[in-house]
C-alpha cells in the first residue's frame, strides 16, 4: 500500500482527564479510511501525541446539524459517542467561529452543546434513554446494561474499602471481551457512594473498549453509572443531578426520570485545550 507523509495541525484537549487529539478535517479532506489509519500513531503515547482517542470535525453532509463529529478509540475502532471527547470537540468548534450554542451529528444522532468559554465548561443534552436492564454474570456478578450512545455496562460496588482499582481491572478486562454480555464488546464501570456521605455523588472507575485499560474520565459511563444510581436508589420522579467524581475530576449529570424514562438530560464538566502543534503523519 503506498503511503505519503503529510504535516497536520492538531491540539490536544483534555475533559475531566480524557484526552483527545483534535484536528479540523474541513482543512484536509481525510476520508474515513484514512482518519482510522492514522489514529493509532496519533494516540499511541510512546510513539505519538497520545491520547485516549481521536475528535475530527467536518461538515455535516445530511446538513441536519452545523457539524459532523467522528471519533475513533485509540486503538482505531469504532466508539459510538464520546461524551468527553464530544464537549472537548464542541469547546475547540465554538474557537472556530460556531458560537456558544449549536448542534452536531454523530452516527445518525444529534446532540445539543452549549459551551462557556470563560469557565472552560461545555454541556451537551443526551437523547432520551429508556431502558436500563439487571443481567447476571457468570451466576454471581450483577450488572445493569444500557446505552448511552455507547455499550455501557454498570457494577455498584457495595463496599467503598473493595474499591480498588487492580483488584477492579480483571473483572473488567474480562466483562470487556464478554459475548455473553455483548458480541461488540463493552465499556465496564464500577461504582460506589463516596465515603463522605454526600448525596446524589457517586466514585467511578470506567474501563473503556477499545483503550483497553481505566480511564481518567468517561462521559457516557457517567451518564450510565448517574441513571442505574436514580435507579438502585428508587428516586422519585422529577428533575434530577447526580455528581460523577471521576479520577480525572468531577462530571455533573442533570436529567428528568419519570418511572424508566431518563429525558433532558445533560452531560455537565470541564474542557480545554492544552496544546496545539504539527505532527508529521503516515497516510
Amino acid at each position: 500500500m503506498n503511503t505519503k507523509q503529510q504535516k497536520l495541525k492538531f491540539v490536544k484537549m483534555q475533559g475531566a482527564g480524557n484526552d483527545f487529539v483534535v484536528f479540523d478535517n474541513r482543512t484536509y479532506r481525510f476520508t474515513v479510511e484514512e482518519i482510522i489509519k492514522i489514529t493509532p500513531q496519533l494516540c499511541n503515547r510512546r510513539y505519538g501525541i497520545g491520547a485516549d482517542g481521536l475528535m475530527v470535525i467536518q461538515d455535516n453532509p445530511k446538513e441536519t446539524a452545523r457539524f459532523e463529529m467522528i471519533y475513533r478509540n485509540a486503538d482505531g475502532s469504532d466508539a459510538g459517542m464520546c461524551g468527553n471527547g464530544g464537549r472537548c470537540l464542541a469547546f475547540y468548534a465554538s474557537g472556530l467561529g460556531y458560537g456558544t450554542k449549536f448542534d452536531f451529528h454523530v452516527h445518525g444522532v444529534i446532540y445539543k452543546a452549549e459551551v462557556r468559554r470563560r469557565k472552560k465548561e461545555v454541556s451537551i443534552q443526551f437523547p432520551q434513554i429508556v431502558d436500563i436492564t439487571k443481567r447476571i454474570y457468570n451466576n454471581y456478578a450483577a450488572y445493569y446494561q444500557l446505552y448511552t450512545g455507547t455499550d455501557h455496562i454498570v457494577i455498584p460496588v457495595i463496599d467503598s474499602n473493595r474499591f480498588i482499582k487492580e483488584e477492579l481491572f480483571h473483572l473488567g478486562k474480562e466483562m470487556r471481551y464478554s459475548e455473553e454480555i455483548n458480541n461488540r464488546g463493552t465499556n465496564v464501570n464500577f461504582f460506589c457512594e463516596t465515603k463522605d456521605g454526600k448525596r446524589n455523588h457517586v466514585r467511578l472507575e470506567t474501563y473503556e473498549r477499545g483503550v483497553e485499560d481505566f480511564t481518567l474520565a468517561c462521559g457516557t459511563g457517567a451518564i450510565a453509572t448517574a441513571l442505574t444510581y436514580s435507579y438502585l436508589q428508587k428516586k422519585k420522579d422529577g428533575k434530577q443531578k447526580v455528581t460523577v467524581e471521576c479520577a480525572g475530576g468531577e462530571l455533573n449529570v442533570v436529567f428528568r426520570k419519570k418511572e424508566l424514562i431518563f429525558d433532558e438530560l445533560v452531560l455537565i464538566g470541564p474542557a480545554e485545550i492544552v496544546y496545539k502543534g504539527e505532527v508529521l503523519i503516515s497516510v
